[in-house]
């Protein structure tokens, strides 16, 4: 029933159908689904209505239900969307901190495609905040190294090198590796 009211647009009656829901079964299995839907019908209240970002409290639901949940894929999926919420507004340090937590979801639920996102945009934001050390301490995990190309890799050390304005040291550490 919720379902069905959610693919209708009927944002009221399926939110009263889950105030419902939750009153007669408060310990189902259903409600991380149910609260998916309602934050999904949040949002696409506001893209139907023209208005393509999330407010401040959508934001704050969003991060909620990722600390309260168990699902770990609606937490992969709201995770996501947040990482790309902030990255569209260059909020490295909530990036950096969202990749790190998607990181470690998809480590451990084992999903290689996630895993190396999560990697793209750990090492991303290492690069702009020109984290050097960080970034050289991450490289030398086995999940790095077994994900990543090692052309990417020396792409995000080049970068945050730039980013300080040590481009010298670019050249003398070619000049080493060779």
């Amino acid at each position: 029933l919720t379902y069905n009211l959610f693919k209708k647009m009927k944002w009221g009656l399926m939110y009263k159908s889950i105030d419902l829901f939750n009153q007669k079964y408060p310990k189902s299995k259903n409600k991380d689904f149910n609260e998916f839907l309602k934050l999904n019908s949040l949002l696409k209240e506001r893209y139907i209505n023209g208005k393509t970002s999330p407010t401040k409290e959508i934001i704050e639901q969003f991060k909620l239900f990722t600390e309260t949940s168990d699902n770990q894929l609606f937490n992969l999926a709201i995770t996501r969307y947040l990482l790309a919420h902030y990255a569209e507004n260059k909020n490295t340090s909530m990036v950096l901190e969202l990749a790190t937590n998607l990181y470690v979801l998809a480590r451990d639920n084992y999903y290689p495609e996630i895993l190396t996102n999560s990697l793209e945009f750990i090492l991303s934001s290492l690069s702009q905040k020109g984290d050097i050390d960080k970034i050289k301490k991450l490289l030398k995990d086995k999940d790095v190294k077994k994900f990543l190309p090692t052309l990417r890799v020396k792409e995000f050390e080049i970068y945050a090198l730039l980013e300080k304005d040590k481009s010298e040291r670019i050249i003398l550490d070619e000049k080493d590796s060779k």
